[in-house]
């Protein structure tokens, strides 16, 4: 049975306190960063005023987001919206980066210009899938780069910068969305993850060992 939603942590970022600190205006980080310490695993936990997306570029990962599980092992990008309570194991080598937007940077009064496109975003989870030959995802995975950069600047405007970007990046989904609506996590398939991560072979850098006895 779900865990009732009392029971599930709430966090600014993952495994971070704080749930209601300022969270700024956004963040970008390798799936790496905060899951290979732990065992590629991100528990079960949900953030109040975030929004996130998952970009997964290369690997495999068995996604839990409210109630429903699902396995990806194709590029795609997971919609997070706030209060959504989600938790991944990803195979060990997994690539992709996980975006975080603050809610207000979408609601405030002073983004009444963007609020009509990007309250979308807001309503429900989705999984959009990378399509071949399609500049859409290839525009989104070069403007995280630049906001990872941007993050790490000390240059002029590095704030207002990343502010740009992040809206460019939500524009960039809302018409990933309008080309390929993309399912809603509650009328996807649910998958045997067990069988995915012991009998797959595509990526040579998934230790199916870890994942037997799962």
């Amino acid at each position: 049975h779900p865990a009732s939603n009392s029971s599930i942590p709430s966090y600014r970022f993952y495994g971070e306190s704080g749930e209601f600190a300022d969270p700024g205006l956004g963040h970008v980080e390798d799936i790496k960063t905060r899951s290979g310490p732990n065992n590629w695993t991100i528990k079960p936990h949900r953030h109040a005023r975030l929004l996130q997306f998952l970009c997964l570029f290369d690997g495999y990962m068995e996604m839990q987001l409210d109630g429903e599980r699902h396995i990806l092992s194709d590029q795609c990008v997971v919609l997070i919206p706030p209060g959504a309570v989600h938790g991944f194991r990803f195979a060990p080598g997994t690539d992709g980066v996980v975006a975080t937007v603050a809610e207000k940077l979408i609601t405030h009064e002073t983004a009444s210009h963007a609020r009509r496109y990007f309250i979308e975003l807001l309503r429900l989870p989705r999984i959009l899938p990378f399509h071949p030959n399609e500049r859409l995802p290839s525009e989104l995975r070069a403007c995280l780069s630049l906001i990872q950069h941007e993050l790490r600047s000390t240059q002029t405007g590095s704030t207002q910068q990343i502010e740009w970007l992040i809206c460019t990046a939500l524009m960039t989904l809302l018409r990933m969305i309008d080309a390929h609506p993309g399912k809603l996590p509650s009328t996807g398939p649910r998958t045997n993850c067990r069988s995915v991560f012991v009998n797959s072979s595509k990526s040579p850098t998934a230790n199916t060992g870890r994942w037997k006895n799962t």
